[in-house]
Parts: C-alpha cells; sequence; structure tokens
C-alpha cells in the first residue's frame, strides 16, 4: 500500500479532504506527479516544520473549495427559478430583441426559445402597433415600468390576454439595456 493508493481512496471516498504526503524521499518528478494527481502538498520528513504551515494552507483551500461549491450549487439554483414558475418570463433590450423566454413563455405563447430567442418582440406578439403598446412604451421610458393588460398573439395565430409587468434594468453606468 503506497500514497498514491491511499490518495485514489481519498478522492473517491472523500474528495473535500486535503491529501498531503509526508515522506522520506520523493524525486521532483514523484512530487510533481502527486501534485497532478490531487494532492494538496507534501512534506519531508527531514523538513516536517513546514508541516503546521502546509496543513493549515491545505485546510484554508479546502473551505474556499467548499464555499466556491456552494455559491455554484445556489446559482445553479437561482438561475433555474425562472423556468420553474408557471409565469411566462420574457427578457428584450431596448430594440425590442428577445434575450430570455423560460418555460411558462413557451406554454404560454407555444415557441420554444431557440425559436425565439434574438428575433424582435414586437414581430412576434402584435398584429398590428395599438395605442396601448404605444402607452406602455412610453411609460418603460419615462417611468422604469409598467402594468397592465395586453393582447398578444401566440404561435398558433391566437390572441391571448396578458397581463404584463414590465420593467427597465439598467447597467453599471445606469444606461437603460
Amino acid at each position: 500500500f503506497d500514497g498514491m493508493s491511499a490518495l485514489k481512496i481519498v478522492q473517491e471516498e472523500y474528495s473535500y479532504v486535503p491529501f498531503i504526503f509526508v515522506t522520506g524521499s520523493l524525486g521532483e518528478e514523484k512530487a510533481i506527479e502527486t501534485l497532478k494527481s490531487g494532492a494538496t502538498d507534501y512534506v519531508l520528513k527531514e523538513r516536517l516544520s513546514r508541516l503546521g504551515a502546509a496543513v493549515h494552507r491545505a485546510l484554508c483551500e479546502a473551505e474556499e473549495r467548499i464555499q466556491r461549491k456552494q455559491a455554484e450549487r445556489k446559482i445553479q439554483e437561482q438561475a433555474a427559478l425562472p423556468n420553474k414558475t408557471q409565469d411566462a418570463i420574457v427578457v428584450r433590450d431596448m430594440e425590442h430583441n428577445i434575450l430570455f423566454w423560460n418555460k411558462g413563455a413557451e406554454r404560454l405563447y407555444g415557441w420554444k426559445a431557440e425559436e425565439v430567442v434574438g428575433k424582435n418582440a414586437i414581430d412576434l406578439f402584435y398584429k398590428e402597433i395599438s395605442p396601448q403598446l404605444a402607452e406602455a412604451q412610453k411609460s418603460i421610458i419615462e417611468k422604469g415600468e409598467w402594468n397592465g393588460e395586453m393582447f398578444h398573439a401566440t404561435k398558433d395565430g391566437r390572441e391571448v390576454i396578458v397581463q404584463s409587468r414590465w420593467t427597465l434594468m439598467y447597467d453599471e453606468e445606469r444606461i437603460p439595456k
């Protein structure tokens, strides 16, 4: 039983646990191999004074990895939320090009995201420009938001009444996106 076998077991069973080789003899090539294989560090027995610092660094790195994985998991969960809601969520830019289309929008309108992302929402939803649409566009520019009902066309040509909430988004320089 050697150190590389132990490293493999730890990686398979306890991947979150840092692994430090403590060895009496480890050549430069073998040291590089252990690090490439996933060891956190290695300490030579004649330099055990390094062990405390190596353990401290390994534990700090392990904690950072755990926090990073938790943050990534949270981001993935939040990214999935728009597709879990029953509401249609459509994000579009100032030129009305569709940037995001969730599963709720697919159910309501009939188009899949890949069919509409990049297309113009005005062309898809409206058979003609109504005074209500013009009012909504004016309100979004002046007030940054608009709420109300509007007629929209679906993929199969039906008209549906949609309760809409439009919110203007800004970039870091407060320029509308």
